[in-house]
């Protein structure tokens, strides 16, 4: 991971202490922080840590986490595109609806990450194709 220096001596203790000691829980607390909705309470209590050291641990993995955070926007961008196109294709097999509703997740999913407010729509649904397509969706993810 990209390292940068932490605010304080402190934060560098606490973070260096977290890698040298628990790296499988540091690198997983790395991983966490790139998602735009990570609650650092829980990524601390998920991991048994202080929130302290979650935020020590963001402060010196700043530049891995904004590059992770560039993957994930360009994934999503593709996503959202496939959804797109294929709405266009499966207007004659599903509903408008069914199709729009995938796009729609793959866009908010896109528009989450560089922190724009984003609408958040809950529709249920039972109908299998739907199902099929956000399966398939999740699955791409």
């Amino acid at each position: 991971m990209n390292t940068i220096q932490p605010k304080s001596d402190q934060d560098r203790f606490t973070a260096e202490r977290v890698l040298r000691t628990r790296p499988k829980t540091y690198r997983a607390i790395g991983q966490l922080l790139a998602d735009p909705d990570a609650a650092v309470m829980h990524i601390a209590k998920r991991h048994r840590v202080s929130e302290h050291t979650v935020r020590a641990i963001r402060a010196r993995e700043a530049v891995a986490i904004s590059e992770r955070k560039q993957r994930l926007v360009s994934i999503f961008g593709n996503v959202a595109e496939i959804a797109a196109e294929r709405m266009e294709e499966l207007a004659g097999k599903a509903s408008l609806r069914e199709a729009g509703t995938t796009a729609g997740i793959a866009t908010d999913k896109l528009l989450a990450l560089p922190g724009e407010p984003a609408l958040t729509i809950h529709h249920e649904d039972t109908h299998s194709h739907q199902v099929e397509l956000l399966n398939a969706l999740n699955a791409a993810v």
